[in-house]
């Protein structure tokens, strides 16, 4: 419990130190972090003696219970203004529950003179640790794109052709009129007055090339999966696990009553470390870590396209006709005519064999 100190003494040491050496107690780091009952935290403290004269401190510690180990010097002697350094060792009881246990360290003189300063001990015997698994969700898109080699040739009447020229257009292309008007009038010249075509003579369609690609379209996190598994250290030796982000890893399992597993992780995670257990007066006590894994389920999107080019390859005739004689049609007429006459044949052999 803090002593009082008068109000002379106070204005003594004012004049002697300035106020800001007044901190004369600190303790680092303020917290602290065990992962299982039984196990030790060790803070440093510094001490500066703020007075003008040699003085004995007593360090004690307030709310540490007495089933807590604690290790500290039976007193220090600082001259004056003199600083110095010591350990506080607080060693958890088993059976602590997890928690965070706030304490003071305190330092008295003889003269009355009294500091403290506050620290906290967490007791965690859990853990955290996160992954993500990502599968590729594919859109496959095809489309296709025609290039064009279309020949167009005009001759007279069945002779030799007088124009040939190939163009990297389709015969419908609006500037392929142009073609044709050229062709006719190179017949034009040649003494054609009328013309038949264009006429199509062929056409073929071939695959010059089919190229892939694929992009990223997003992600979206489709689910989660999630492990609650105690670590125990064995008898012969301490045990680590590993918390904190795995990263992305290639997949994962939950094996009933065995640890969970990933495989393929981009991120090595935390060490932590803890154990060994131990057999005291024929009690077997665990060191022991609840680990909660999370795993996230991550589709990918990705769009792939498959572009495939097609050359088609197709020529034209135009025929150029003299004065005096006339373009020739195709005779679809004479086809039709055939195929009468055949038909009335085939029906006279019918009624002929029903009259037989």
């Amino acid at each position: 419990m803090r002593n009082s100190v008068s109000s002379t003494s106070i204005a003594l040491l004012t004049l002697m130190f300035p106020t800001a050496a007044l901190a004369q107690l600190s303790i680092a780091p303020t917290t602290q972090t065990v992962t299982n009952p039984g196990n030790s935290a060790t803070y440093v403290a510094t001490l500066t003696n703020p007075t003008g004269s040699t003085q004995q401190f007593v360090p004690s510690t307030i709310g540490i219970p007495a089933s807590w180990g604690v290790q500290e010097p039976a007193s220090l002697i600082l001259a004056p203004g003199a600083t110095t350094t010591f350990n506080l060792v607080l060693t958890t009881p088993l059976g602590l529950l997890d928690g965070s246990y706030p304490f003071m360290l305190n330092v008295i003189t003889m003269g009355g003179l009294s500091y403290t300063a506050s620290a906290t001990l967490v007791l965690n015997t859990t853990s955290q640790s996160t992954a993500e698994i990502d599968t590729l969700g594919t859109t496959s898109v095809t489309q296709q794109v025609n290039t064009y080699q279309v020949e167009l040739k005009a001759r007279m009447q069945g002779g030799a052709y007088l124009f040939d020229q190939t163009y990297n257009v389709a015969f419908t292309d609006p500037s392929f009129a142009a073609h044709i008007t050229q062709a006719k009038s190179v017949l034009t010249g040649a003494g054609a007055v009328s013309f038949s075509g264009p006429t199509q003579l062929s056409s073929t369609q071939s695959l010059v090339s089919s190229v892939t690609n694929t992009v990223p379209n997003g992600s979206q996190l489709t689910g989660t999966q999630t492990s609650i598994y105690t670590y125990t250290a064995p008898l012969t030796g301490p045990l680590t696990i590993y918390t904190g982000s795995r990263g992305i890893c290639q997949s994962y399992a939950f094996p009933p009553n065995a640890p969970p597993q990933l495989t393929g992780c981009s991120l090595p995670g935390t060490p932590l470390t803890f154990g060994p257990s131990f057999i005291i007066n024929g009690f077997y006590t665990p060191f022991y870590n609840t680990q909660t894994l999370v795993v996230s389920l991550v589709t990918i999107g990705q769009i792939t396209t498959t572009t495939n080019t097609y050359l088609i390859s197709q020529v034209y005739e135009i025929d150029g006709f003299p004065a005096g004689a006339t373009a020739t049609p195709v005779p679809a007429s004479l086809l039709l005519t055939l195929l009468g006459l055949a038909g009335c044949a085939f029906y006279l052999a019918c009624q002929r064999r029903a009259g037989a």
